[in-house]
C-alpha cells in the first residue's frame, strides 16, 4: 500500500519535526521507516538522502557506536548493495559488524548473520578490486599479488572505519566506479 503509506509517513514526519525538533531520535525513526519504504520501491536517491540524515541524527544524539547507528549503517549498506556499489556496502557492513560485536558479543545471532553477509559481499568486492587495479589480462602472478594486497588493504581500512579514513574510503569508492567502466579482461 505504498501510495497510501508515503503521505501518512510524511505527515507523521512533519508533526514530529514540529513537536520534537528536526534532530530528535524519534524524527530519525520516522525518517528511517520512510527511507526503507523508498528503498523497497526502488527509489534509491531519496532513500539514500534520508538514510544519511538518519545516520547524522543518530550519531549526534546516540553516539557513533550505538546499535541504532549500526542498524542505519546496515540499511544504507543494503541500499548500496542493491545499486551494485559493493565496496561501499562492504565497508559499511564491516562497521556494522564491529558495533554489533562490541555490544552483543561475538556469538550473538545478529553478529553471526552479519559475518555471513560480509563473507558473501567479499566474494563480489574482491573481483571488482582486482579489475580496477589490473590493466593487464588476469592470470599473471603480478595481478594475483595485487588482488591479495588490495584485499588486505580493504580489510585494514574496514577495521579503521569509514569516518576516520575518509580519503581511503573515497579511494575505494572511486576504484569501485572505475571497475564498472572497464571492460572485462
Amino acid at each position: 500500500q505504498y501510495p497510501l503509506a508515503e503521505p501518512l509517513y510524511h505527515r507523521v514526519l512533519t508533526i514530529r519535526e514540529n513537536t520534537l525538533g528536526p534532530e530528535h531520535p524519534e524524527v530519525a525513526n520516522t525518517l528511517n521507516v520512510l527511507a526503507e519504504l523508498y528503498r523497497l520501491h526502488g527509489q534509491f536517491l531519496p532513500a539514500e538522502s534520508l538514510y544519511q540524515r538518519v545516520l547524522a541524527i543518530r550519531e549526534q544524539a546516540l553516539g557513533a557506536e550505538h546499535l541504532d547507528v549500526a542498524d542505519t549503517l546496515h540499511n544504507l549498506a543494503l541500499l548500496y548493495r542493491e545499486q551494485d556499489q559493493h565496496v561501499r556496502a562492504w565497508l559499511l557492513q564491516h562497521r556494522v559488524l564491529a558495533i554489533r560485536e562490541k555490544h552483543l558479543g561475538p556469538n550473538h545471532p545478529d553478529v553471526l548473520q552479519g559475518m555471513s553477509g560480509l563473507v558473501e559481499m567479499y566474494r563480489v568486492v574482491s573481483p571488482e578490486v582486482l579489475n580496477v587495479l589490473t590493466h593487464e589480462k588476469t592470470g599473471s602472478a603480478h595481478n594475483q599479488k595485487n588482488a591479495t594486497t588490495v584485499a588486505s588493504f580493504l580489510d585494514k581500512l574496514a577495521v579503521c572505519g569509514t569516518q576516520e579514513s575518509a580519503p581511503l574510503f573515497s579511494l575505494c569508492t572511486s576504484a569501485e566506479k572505475g571497475s564498472k567502466e572497464m571492460s572485462p579482461p
